[in-house]
């Protein structure tokens, strides 16, 4: 059906072929005269092809769930009419999950079918705020604290302010882990700033490993989850050595992370002599040792970490 389309339009083949997916699922080939038509007018080819689109039966191609999950409204409608209730339990979710409002209505209007709370907690991941508000005024379902925690780990910040101010399933400390590891700043701290659940250590575990490090830096003066010889070792790991050095410039300056105090020495070593590379290279992994010492031995850390 691609050569179809490539064949009847002649300035708007791309455009059509986006503003009339139903003709990619046709097996059969369009009409010369039709063709014709097409490449005579190009004014009038939208106009041809949604005719075509409308009277070609081209539903023994499609379900009603995968229509809904495209978001094949007049589709929907056809398919919605014939099939038997009940044989698509998932179709409102589909619909949901991928925005189609439309869709969404129409088979609330004239189907049977319940939704599952997967329909908000996908709707909000995805960011559909529309269709989030849609069930949350229309159906009873609801959502749970997926819905904000998936919102925060997307960075979708207007649907986690609208389900904190109009839902009361609220989030779990995931939805500050995902965020930071995500590198949403703006999430992290709006969920500090308006939610009491908090993160967990892997919030700035995650972050240093990704190499987040808007986000870790603020974790490490805003919030006390995690430490510093964790987030050192895991930004480390993950090859971020520009922040493996602002952590061990900043990670000792607050007690509820230097309990004990760590003993740090910083040095650098051929590539060669810490793997079994065969690279030439000469480049320089940065390494740190940490062991634990007594507050006795604070003078010295502060001076080993002076020469950084």
């Amino acid at each position: 059906m691609e050569d179809v389309i490539r064949q009847t339009a002649v300035s708007g083949a791309q455009e059509h072929r986006n503003r009339f997916p139903l003709l990619s699922s046709m097996s059969m080939a369009i009409s010369p005269a039709v063709q014709a038509a097409c490449r005579a007018h190009d004014a009038d080819n939208a106009l041809v092809l949604e005719l075509v689109q409308q009277y070609f039966d081209v539903t023994s191609c499609w379900t009603l769930t995968d229509a809904a999950e495209r978001g094949h409204l007049a589709l929907v409608k056809t398919l919605g009419v014939t099939a038997p209730m009940g044989t698509a339990p998932e179709v409102l979710d589909y619909a949901a999950e991928n925005g189609h409002l439309e869709v969404v209505q129409w088979l609330h209007e004239h189907r049977d079918e319940p939704c599952s709370l997967d329909a908000m907690d996908l709707a909000a991941a995805n960011g559909h705020l529309e269709v989030v508000q849609w069930l949350h005024s229309h159906r009873d379902e609801g959502c749970t604290s997926d819905a904000m925690d998936l919102a925060a780990t997307n960075g979708l910040l207007p649907v986690v302010r609208w389900l904190h101010q109009n839902r009361e399933e609220g989030c779990t400390d995931a939805a500050m882990d995902d965020a930071a590891a995500n590198g949403h700043l703006d999430v992290v701290k709006w969920l500090h700033s308006h939610r009491d659940e908090g993160c967990s250590k892997n919030a700035l575990m995650d972050a240093c490993y990704a190499g987040q490090s808007d986000v870790a830096k603020w974790l490490m003066q805003f919030r006390s989850e995690g430490s510093a010889s964790a987030a050192i070792e895991a930004a480390a790991q993950g090859g971020h050595d520009q922040l493996v050095k602002w952590l061990v410039d900043h990670a000792f300056l607050r007690d509820s992370y230097t309990p004990p105090f760590l003993r740090i020495s910083m040095y650098y070593e051929p590539e060669d002599d810490l793997s079994d590379s065969d690279s030439d290279s000469g480049e320089e992994d940065l390494v740190i040792m940490m062991a634990p010492c007594s507050l006795e031995d604070s003078e010295e850390v502060q001076s080993t970490l002076a020469v950084f």
